[in-house]
Formats: C-alpha cells, sequence, structure tokens
C-alpha cells in the first residue's frame, strides 16, 4: 500500500511525472512561491546542494501518523554528494561524501531554531509543503567541523496526504504502517553567525560586548 501512496504522491507533486520514479519527478518539478528562512547575520555559506527524498511517517493507534524523519541524497549538479538521514535518536544528520568513493568527508547534526510559514505551491499537489527551517548544528567533523547553522530551504512536498487513503482505516487496521512521501528542499550549510537562541536580550548583550569588551556575559 505504501507504495502506491509513493507513486500517487510523485505524480502530484511533479507536472511531467514519468515512470522512471519519484526522484526524477520531483528534480523535474518548478518550485513556485517558495519559503525560505534568513541566515543569522555574519554567517558565511561553506556548501549549498539540493535535496530529493522523502519525508517518512508511521501510523499510531489513535488513528494518526507521527512523522519519524526524513531520508534525502543531496546533489551538486547531477553528482550526489551528500546525505540526509535521522539517527536512532532521532536527531537530523548530514554527511558530505566523496562522489567518487562514498567516504564520508564530514558530518553533522542539527537542532530545529526556527520555522518559515508553509505555502501552497502548485507543484505540491494540493497537499502543501514541509517548512523552510533554520536549524543549529552542532558535533560537526571533518570538512563540516566548522557548521554553525543549517538551512533548508525552497521545500516542494513532503506532507502527508491523508484524503488519498482514508485516515485513520489503515492505522487502525495495521499498527506501525508506513508511508513515505516525496519531497525536495535546497540545503545550505553556515559558518560563522551570531549565537542564535532566539531572544533579543541574549542578542543585545552580544552587541553591547561587541563595542564594549569588558562587559560581562549575561545568564540566558
Amino acid at each position: 500500500m505504501s507504495c502506491i501512496v509513493l507513486l500517487l504522491c510523485a505524480g502530484a507533486l511533479a507536472t511531467g511525472a514519468s515512470a522512471k520514479g519519484s526522484r526524477r519527478a520531483l528534480q523535474q518539478a518548478t518550485v513556485v512561491g517558495a519559503t525560505s528562512v534568513p541566515a543569522p547575520s555574519g554567517t558565511r555559506t561553506l556548501y549549498s546542494f539540493h535535496g530529493v527524498g522523502t519525508q517518512n511517517y508511521t501510523a499510531l493507534q489513535n488513528g494518526t501518523y507521527h512523522n519519524i524523519g526524513a531520508v534525502a541524497d543531496l546533489y551538486d549538479g547531477t553528482t550526489k554528494t551528500a546525505r540526509h538521514f535521522f539517527d536512532a535518536a532521532s536527531k537530523p544528520n548530514w554527511e558530505i561524501l566523496d562522489p567518487t568513493t562514498g567516504a564520508v568527508q564530514g558530518a553533522v547534526k542539527g537542532s530545529a531554531k526556527a520555522h518559515a510559514a508553509r505555502q501552497r505551491q502548485p507543484d505540491d499537489g494540493g497537499y502543501g509543503s514541509v517548512d523552510a527551517l533554520l536549524l543549529t548544528a552542532s558535533t560537526g567533523t571533518g570538512v563540516l567541523s566548522g557548521c554553525t547553522y543549517i538551512q533548508r530551504l525552497n521545500p516542494l512536498g513532503g506532507v502527508l496526504p491523508t484524503g488519498l487513503y482514508g485516515l485513520p482505516a489503515y492505522s487502525s487496521n495495521i499498527p506501525n504502517f508506513d508511508v513515505a512521501i516525496p519531497y525536495q528542499a535546497d540545503y545550505v550549510f553556515l559558518g560563522g553567525g551570531l549565537p542564535y537562541d532566539g531572544g533579543r536580550r541574549r542578542m543585545a548583550s552580544f552587541q553591547k560586548r561587541l563595542h564594549h569588551p569588558s562587559t560581562p556575559d549575561e545568564t540566558p
């Protein structure tokens, strides 16, 4: 059943979709009215890739579906250069790969800090798209050791189209029924920038210390 849902969603998300798979269909889609989250002040772009994959959901006993993370291949042009996945602790991870050998050149985890309200787009099949995100980076290694933030920009698709298969009928009969919904987005890895905690007081304190270095830091 999940394969049927996957094919239906891929056809709805992209114009000119073919039988060669949801990845190609999504890559052919035209992003219109895409959302974004601004980069923090002082950041610089380390890497920028286009991701194509699925947002994954599993059925719960109460008749709802829970998002269990995403899986995506990230491309620099037509070359697969990185991958995105969620680990056993449900934390989003990214790895940059050697395009020739596939060896991991750098890795980083992320924690969502800001969302952009999703917008309906002509190619999303009428179901909407996942949010644009700003994530703070942690435990960066290798070529991503200096990564401080990650942006998910221009998202298209990935929202569960519950009307296609009669939720909650399947979840009540098949617990842990999984569904993979195609999506695409641009991922930008940033370095540097000001600390982000979502509060104006911390930012004001940081700016004050730039002009008066002897000013002690405030407790957040």
